[in-house]
């Protein structure tokens, strides 16, 4: 079979691929296991080793027999609400929607799969990993039940009861994974829910097979806590087993609960950063444990232990994600994000007003503002946020990418310089290329990656980010960072300079090696596919473009010896990628200083370039950026 994606392959996700999987030898191989174990810490590996250990000696471990009651569903109006916000939400999801569950047409990821016939493990098996996970969630079922398709889920549900019961399952199946057998739980309980309020929903004999499963499940998931992987998986965990026992009247709720609180209460103030971030740097994973724990509180609003944890974390938690927004209402795809995968900023917002938390107002003024690593101007005509942060969560990098520096610029409200994003989590060209630096609006050298990623969720030794400085010259709000990432290569720092005024966004990068071999410094520029590009000039170093989407132009400068454009992929969602245009520029070392300019000036700046340095003069400003930054 024909791999869709290399077929369908740029030379640019071609090149990353070439990176990540150069050979490395024997030597190479220990010292990349040497540099993961050192980020981790005792506690984790124990884990991780006996849980492989645990599945070697038991391969064929059937989850068999578990526990259950004649539960059932509590009445909870906060909790049929927030089930109401969400399907509303999924109404629209571009995946889900193209189901058509009477045909068994199954659409994950923007990939449809066709089982006529039930479910085929066969075909199923042939699915990527991700696809599995996605199908055993079964969120698809409430865009189902959006549009009333309840004849098509009650068949749905009573054949995979059938074929997924414990008795019938491996431990090891992707259908009681933890991680899926968490999203799963939730998804029922919000699809019953919504059915209570549905003249034809789901049938009474559907829904007493459902509570004794869901019963089932959650049994089967306090006992198979994902504390060896941590991070939002064991969020996750927690969050299945405390919306279960706030929804479902059991004799086991009491200990879901129990072990949801203990867990919450050490795995929250360790995740949640105190400016309010999630600690594993991906926008897209912030808003599924924000919208979590707006989930949990609804379904739990009557216990003061788990209100007494939840409450502090959500304010800092929701004010972090409208602080990151672009002028669209959505967030930046830094790291692994996207727009589809984890609740969207509007459902968060409408789960908030149901719980009772304010929304934050839409700022208005010219605001340059600093939270954790992030720094973000706002004005009528230019949105611009940069990601100075650390790459990744020092024990759980996994979603992190070599995009150290980053950033992502909106004009007029419209996104203009994007970041790559994230397309899949398989080991394959596009995974290698969105977490490359060459996939991100950053500086390497020679192509090289700013940390060392390989396989789909490594990382070892990676770039380290200091000198934070910001200030105010004029009308120029200003902010430098530097990174470390390429001391390996003879560079110990890159340092970025980002100016930012109501025309115009400067970006400098200087790179000075510290021994004699030349290097090559090359940058990325990415567009959203939507802007049009046109190459105007080239005079002493500095290339004119002109810009445009819709009815709106700017002027990009680029200063360096060499720039290209080529391809480059956009990827908005899982499955989902578009061609955009990409500015490749470079400089030798021996000239260290390299960047651009977006502006809207009537007349072009002038800009002197040289190794020292590079000045701008706008009328009666006459800077350089190293000045700016002292």
């Amino acid at each position: 079979m024909v791999d869709p994606i290399k077929q369908n392959s740029l030379p640019i996700d071609q090149r990353a691929l070439t990176i990540a999987r150069r050979p490395v030898g024997l030597m190479g191989k220990v010292g990349r296991l040497s540099q993961v174990l050192r980020h981790y810490d005792s506690v984790q590996i124990f884990r991780r080793g006996c849980n492989l250990l645990a599945k070697k000696l038991q391969p064929g471990k059937m989850v068999g027999k578990i526990s259950s009651d004649n539960g059932k569903l509590t009445v909870n109006s906060l909790a049929g609400s927030v089930a109401t916000c969400i399907v509303e939400a999924l109404s629209d999801h571009p995946s889900h929607k193209q189901c058509d569950l009477s045909t068994g047409m199954f659409t994950m990821l923007c990939d449809a799969v066709s089982m006529p016939n039930g479910f085929d493990p066969t075909v199923l098996n042939q699915q990527s990993h991700l696809w599995r996970f996605q199908f055993h969630y079964h969120e698809f079922l409430l865009t189902q039940a959006a549009i009333g398709n309840w004849q098509a889920i009650n068949s749905f549900l009573t054949d995979w009861l059938t074929q997924y019961s414990p008795e019938k399952v491996k431990c090891s199946d992707d259908a009681w994974h933890p991680y899926c057998t968490s999203r799963r739980i939730v998804a029922w309980i919000w699809l019953m829910h919504h059915s209570n309020k549905e003249a034809n929903g789901l049938s009474v004999e559907l829904m007493e097979q459902m509570l004794n499963s869901l019963i089932q499940q959650a049994n089967y998931l306090s006992k198979n806590l994902e504390r060896d992987l941590g991070g939002n998986h064991l969020l996750e965990n927690a969050t299945a087993l405390a919306i279960a026992s706030g929804t479902i009247d059991s004799k086991y709720a009491t200990r879901w609960r129990e072990i949801a609180t203990s867990v919450l209460a050490v795995e929250l103030p360790k995740q949640v950063l105190l400016h309010g971030e999630h600690f594993e740097f991906s926008p897209m994973y912030h808003c599924q444990i924000l919208s979590n724990v707006l989930r949990i509180e609804a379904c739990c609003h009557k216990d003061q232990t788990l209100l007494d944890i939840l409450t502090p974390i959500i304010r800092p938690m929701l004010k972090f994600l409208f602080f990151i927004c672009h002028p669209d209402g959505e967030i930046p795809l830094f790291a692994d994000s996207g727009f589809h995968e984890a609740p969207s900023v509007q459902e968060i917002v409408a789960i908030s007003k149901v719980i009772g938390y304010s929304i934050p107002s839409t700022i208005s003024a010219t605001v340059f503002e600093s939270l954790g690593g992030y720094r973000i101007f706002r004005s009528e005509k230019l949105f611009g946020i940069c990601d100075f942060g650390p790459i990744a969560a020092s024990t759980l990098p996994a979603h992190g990418h070599c995009d150290a520096t980053n950033l992502e610029v909106s004009v007029e409200g419209s996104r203009w310089i994007v970041d790559s994003g994230n397309f899949n989590y398989a080991d394959d060209s596009m995974r290698h290329y969105c977490r490359s630096s060459i996939a991100h609006n950053v500086v390497t050298i020679n192509d090289q990656n700013q940390a060392n990623v390989w396989s789909k969720f490594r990382m070892g030794d990676r770039a380290k980010v200091s000198g934070h400085q910001q200030g105010v010259r004029g009308q120029w709000h200003w902010a430098t960072v530097a990174h470390n990432g390429y001391q390996n290569l003879g560079v110990p720092k890159i340092s970025r300079l980002v100016a930012f005024q109501d025309q115009a966004v400067f970006c400098i990068d200087q790179a000075v090696s510290s021994g004699d071999d030349a290097l090559s410094l090359v940058g990325y520029l990415h567009l959203h596919p939507d802007v049009w590009i046109r190459r105007d000039s080239d005079s002493d170093g500095v290339v004119r473009f002109r810009l445009g989407l819709g009815s709106t132009e700017r002027t990009l400068l680029v200063f360096a010896d060499e720039v290209f454009t080529e391809p480059g992929w956009y990827c908005t969602g899982f499955g989902q990628r578009e061609i955009g245009v990409v500015i490749r520029y470079t400089r030798s070392s021996s000239n260290p200083n390299l960047g651009w300019m977006l502006h809207d000036f009537e007349n072009d700046p002038q800009i002197r370039c040289s190794s020292a340095s590079i000045q701008i003069i706008i009328g009666d400003l006459n800077v350089s950026w190293t000045e700016l930054s002292e």
